[in-house]
């Protein structure tokens, strides 16, 4: 493919690429800017890197991320959970297509991607301008590689996630210490908010944060001291939605430990207001 790189009046410098023919019969060139010649060189290198067999340069060259992103959005909602589809499309709409939707593939590499990374760790996204931990930034990276993946894999493209290597996350979980699990112990015996209840039924019984959220009063069986687990509600994209949940459909038994009756034995009021629930 023929090119040729001179020196604008501005001291940068412009490469011109021929990527085929206009419908009138005429040149279609490619330009690209840059302030020096070898960094214009590498952009030109890049562009052509792109090109695979069957597909037109001059097509290629039209290319955004926010295209390509999108397409890979469509087809993992194909076989993704509802609620991890709806990560991606967060992390895509607030961080990846406000930074690169609108550039065209052939210009993403490794040194912008780098300071991508660079800026979410010191100054955040351009909405929060709040710097991001290494754990949502790795997250995002891991979205950003599956992108690119999606690419690679479709359009044979060259991938530039691929050797960018994050250092890895100390994912070491802390615990309480047995002093402060007594203080909250003591506090849920004696609080009978909503609240309190709630953490106990976390606690004392295992349930899961979105499983409490669903129970109703006909799932606990006060007679034989079980409580019946079959639904769940997961919070997407600001929405309660309640699902069934037939593999981890189980009982439980109601501990002794567990402060769901008064002390007079009547049905905690806390507890029946968890139970209502948002189902019907």
């Amino acid at each position: 493919m023929n090119f040729n790189i001179y020196r604008r009046k501005d001291g940068r410098y412009e490469g011109r690429l021929n990527i085929g023919k206009k419908a009138n019969g005429k040149i279609q060139y490619k330009y690209v800017y840059a302030n020096s010649y070898e960094e214009c060189t590498a952009k030109i290198q890049q562009f052509i890197s792109f090109y695979y067999k069957g597909k037109p340069i001059a097509s290629l060259a039209k290319i955004k991320f926010q295209d390509i992103s999108y397409q890979w959005l469509s087809v993992a909602k194909n076989h993704t959970k509802e609620s991890t589809w709806s990560i991606y499309a967060y992390v895509l709409k607030r961080y990846l297509n406000p930074a690169f939707g609108k550039r065209e593939l052939y210009l993403i590499n490794e040194t912008v991607i780098n300071e991508f990374i660079n800026r979410l760790l010191t100054k955040g996204a351009a909405i929060s301008r709040k710097p991001l931990s290494k754990v949502t930034v790795h997250n995002i990276i891991v979205i950003l590689k599956m992108i690119f993946g999606f690419m690679e894999k479709q359009y044979a493209i060259v991938n530039p996630v691929k050797n960018i290597h994050l250092s890895k996350i100390n994912t070491r979980k802390k615990f309480l210490s047995d002093k402060h699990w007594q203080i909250i112990c003591a506090v849920l015996q004696k609080d009978e908010s909503a609240t309190a209840t709630a953490i106990s039924i976390a606690v004392y019984m295992g349930l899961r944060i979105g499983e409490i959220c669903a129970l109703q009063k006909h799932d606990i069986d006060f007679d034989n001291n079980i409580l019946l687990v079959c639904k769940t509600v997961q919070r997407i994209n600001y929405t309660a939605v309640g699902k069934k949940n037939e593999t981890r459909r189980r009982r439980t038994e109601i501990t002794d430990f567990t402060p769901l009756y008064t002390h007079t034995g009547h049905f905690n009021t806390a507890l029946e207001k968890i139970l209502s629930g948002i189902f019907t």
